[in-house]
This record gives structure tokens, sequence and C-alpha cells, in this order.
């Protein structure tokens, strides 16, 4: 589920070429649960990433979560609560890559903020604490991983942070290829790293 109709059609996409025909997508939001969630059926567990952040109503969605979710097995999982180094991070805050902050800045000179989630909400466990899954258990993942730098994975990581291509606009060309240019001739050889990374599990008491 996802509200940007591009990424479901990318959803889609992937799960032909990989031949997987179980999965749904459906074109929508944390806000539209409440109505949807009649025809979406019963399940045994959500996951949410970053998005979490940036849900308006964290405490309405997990509240619509306890209508969709078993009433014994049911668990709501915060995917990525923990990322120790940030898996993004290991490699975009080294020369030359870290120049990417800079030159976003410097196109977003003059734009306005827009929303932000940042200091917004209570700590995820709280929020957990007070929901109908408030036994909260933390997993942790420690691994092995081969990172790939290259300027359009540093261009993708800086649109995957909330609405920055809104605000970018029509500036949008013009910081692509002031990046590029930044990263011409920057080292893209593999970089092999060990991360941490975790789920915030929220069960039912009972459970």
């Amino acid at each position: 589920m996802d509200p940007e109709r591009a990424m479901v059609q990318e959803g889609r996409r992937r799960a032909a070429a990989a031949e997987i025909d179980n999965l749904s997508f459906i074109v929508g939001g944390s806000d539209d649960l409440a109505g949807v969630s009649p025809d979406l059926g019963e399940f045994a567990a959500v996951t949410i990433s970053q998005a979490f952040h940036w849900m308006a109503d964290q405490d309405a969605v997990l509240r619509a979560l306890d209508n969709l979710l078993d009433r014994e097995r049911g668990a709501v999982a915060l995917v990525g609560y923990v990322k120790d180094p940030d898996y993004n991070l290991v490699w975009l805050n080294r020369p030359p890559w870290n120049t990417v902050e800079a030159i976003r800045r410097r196109h977003l000179a003059g734009v306005p903020k827009g929303p932000s989630p940042a200091g917004r909400h209570d700590p995820f466990p709280e929020i957990l604490a007070r929901s109908a899954f408030s036994r909260i258990e933390l997993l942790t993942y420690e691994y092995e991983a081969v990172v790939h730098p290259s300027a359009d994975a540093a261009i993708g990581f800086q649109y995957s942070l909330g609405n920055l291509l809104t605000r970018l606009g029509e500036r949008r060309v013009a910081f692509e290829a002031d990046v590029r240019a930044a990263l011409a001739n920057a080292d893209i050889s593999p970089l092999s790293v060990r991360l941490v990374d975790s789920a915030l599990i929220g069960h039912r008491p009972h459970a």
C-alpha cells in the first residue's frame, strides 16, 4: 500500500518480474486505512518502515490496524527502528559523496521547508505502548553488506527524504546535473560494511 501510484506500479512490475503472484497492491495512504479495511481481510502482521515518521496521526493508524490484525497473533513491525550505522550514511558521509548535501542545500536556498516529522511525534515505543500492541519487542540483525556507491544512488537517497522532490520542483534537473558533475570522478568501488538493522515489534498484550 502506497499513496504514490508510481510506487505501486513499480511494485507490480517487480513482482511480475520475480514471478510472484500472491501480492496485492493498493494505492492509498495511512489515512485511507479505515475506509479500505473491510476489503482487505485479516492479517497476521503489518510492516511499516520510515513512513511511520510521516503519518500525521500514528495513534489513529494503530487503531485502524487493530481491526485488521489477527486477534491473537497480530503484530505491527516498525522496520528500521535502529540503524547502526545507517546503510546509506556509511558511504554518503565520505568525500566526495558528502558534497551532495551542500548541493542540495544550495538548490533549496529560499525554498520553504514544508512539513517534516522531525520532533513532531512521540518516540515509537511510547506510541506502541499506548496502543493495542503494547507488548514491545526489539529484534536486531547484524550482517555483512556490500554497498555500491554511484551518483544515481546518491540522488535516489536524497529523493527518499520526504518532500524533497516537491521542494525542488523545476530545480530538479539542475540539482541532478550539479550532483553528477561533482561526482564525475568519484570512486565507485564496492564497499563491504557490517551493519545492524532492527524492527520494533508491537504485540497484543495477551499474545
